[in-house]
């Protein structure tokens, strides 16, 4: 994008269909929320109605067998919110952050909205690579469930080496999106 990124935004599927979200974490760094994560999201959750698996989703990584409650169990949950809810989440904290999130979320939207080909062009491309690189699927779905490079390459059956080098090509075609702290040890998906 070319506006600057303020708040980390990826893609996930939501309700069968491939949504741009928002890791509500993130969000509540940026809002600089004073209550505790999961009591704040547990709360926003229940006053406003939102619905697990339209509103947002839990990643994979960290949950129990009972996805529909909302405890943390061990390891942090994170919920990834699509951007109609990260746009009244913002707005109901009632501060000049919570306005900067909301006009920072809309001015994504339009500009996205602005070139939706490219947009249809970029995910169909994403699309055939990964089409042609069966390993890439594999590796791009140990990612999304939030495994290491070192468990993705004892579940392939290859050396961790040889996960770090298809990490690489696959930042370089723009499946993944490194973060700044530690290049390709914990991509982030956009796609």
């Amino acid at each position: 994008m070319s506006i600057e990124q303020l708040i980390a935004i990826s893609n996930q599927v939501i309700s069968d269909n491939e949504e741009l979200t928002v890791n509500a974490r993130d969000l509540h760094a940026f809002l600089e929320v004073q209550t505790q994560f999961s009591k704040w999201i547990k709360r926003r959750i229940e006053e406003y109605n939102f619905i697990q698996g339209v509103d947002f989703i839990l990643s994979q990584n960290c949950l129990s067998s009972e996805t529909t409650t909302y405890t943390d169990v061990g390891n942090p949950v994170d919920y990834f919110t699509t951007f109609d809810m990260a746009k009244e989440l913002s707005m109901v904290e009632k501060t000049s952050k919570g306005k900067e999130a909301r006009r920072y979320f809309i001015a994504c939207e339009r500009q996205l909205r602005s070139n939706p080909d490219c947009l249809h062009q970029n995910k169909a491309l994403k699309r055939e690579l990964l089409k042609a690189n069966p390993k890439w699927r594999k590796i791009l779905y140990c990612h999304r469930l939030g495994l290491s490079q070192r468990n993705t390459a004892k579940i392939l059956g290859v050396t961790q080496e040889c996960v770090w080098r298809h990490l690489a090509r696959m930042k370089t075609c723009g499946l993944i999106k490194a973060t700044k702290a530690t290049p390709l040890h914990l991509p982030l998906l956009i796609d």
